[in-house]
């Protein structure tokens, strides 16, 4: 199911929302230049700098002082040997990654999909929250939904030094938050069932639930048996979904926005 976009009136202009998009698609593109002039290597230089490992992250909130890991050294006569290296840990090195991490992106397909997510629940939230608090809220989702998926990761994975980057915890956090301010806002989808396509209208707490219970939870629990810190980091998702809704619940103890605001359209006629 692909959202196309929601009737759900905001009442304001959703600067952060529209800033926090700019600021991603900035960062890709200054990740497509680091790639474009120092190759691979130094992308992934970026991205294991940037990016959230969730072994040193642990580590560091646990009071460890350094790592110590095992790296595959070439030798001479095309042989590989291993050898231990210490890596001293710090805030910069192991906290800093929560907030950078946000920013980067490992394709096309996934800074569109998080961005356009961002975009449909995005302005409904901020207006909801207001834009500083949005803000706010935003950077502290991604945070939150960057620590469950540290910690599962670092209790189920084999590797947990595979840095983690994309903004999916901090949107899914926004779409915590829609479900429970816009249950009834309508999402207008796009549908393929086999070799046909559909456009149809779901309220948003339906949509929202099998978003979540589908293509989130059930993935996620079944990925525990053979986690690995590559693909989908569905914990975030998972985590950042129930950040989003205990925020709505616990500090914006407003109803939920009721039916009456939503846009609505009638067929008039053709041109």
């Amino acid at each position: 199911m692909i959202p196309l976009y929601d009737r759900n009136r905001s009442r304001t202009v959703p600067f952060v929302t529209i800033g926090l998009i700019v600021l991603n698609f900035l960062a890709f593109f200054y990740e497509l230049k680091v790639g474009a002039t120092g190759g691979e290597e130094a992308l992934n230089q970026l991205i294991d700098r940037f990016g959230v490992r969730p072994a040193c992250v642990f580590a560091y909130l646990t009071g460890k002082r350094a790592l110590v890991v095992e790296r595959e050294v070439p030798t001479f006569f095309g042989f590989v040997t291993t050898r231990r290296q210490r890596i001293p840990l710090s805030a910069e090195l192991c906290l800093l990654p929560l907030l950078t991490s946000m920013f980067l992106h490992a394709g096309w397909a996934h800074l569109i999909g998080n961005m356009w997510f961002l975009w449909i629940f995005g302005d409904n939230v901020e207006d909801r929250l207001g834009h500083v608090r949005f803000l706010i809220f935003y950077l502290l989702g991604g945070i939150l939904a960057s620590l469950v998926h540290i910690f599962v990761t670092v209790a189920f994975s084999s590797n947990p030094l595979i840095p983690t980057i994309g903004a999916s915890g901090a949107v899914s956090a926004v779409l915590g938050a829609y479900f429970i301010a816009f249950p009834h806002a309508r999402i207008v989808t796009f549908l393929p069932i086999f070799f046909f396509f559909y456009l149809v209208e779901i309220p948003a707490s339906i949509y929202l639930f099998i978003w979540f219970f589908v293509q989130q939870l059930i993935p996620g629990l079944g990925s525990l048996g053979t986690l690995s810190s590559g693909g989908v980091a569905f914990w975030a998702h998972i985590g950042g979904f129930v950040a989003g809704m205990g925020y709505q619940l616990v500090f914006e103890r407003r109803r939920p926005q009721g039916p009456g605001r939503y846009v609505t359209f009638r067929y008039v006629g053709a041109l």
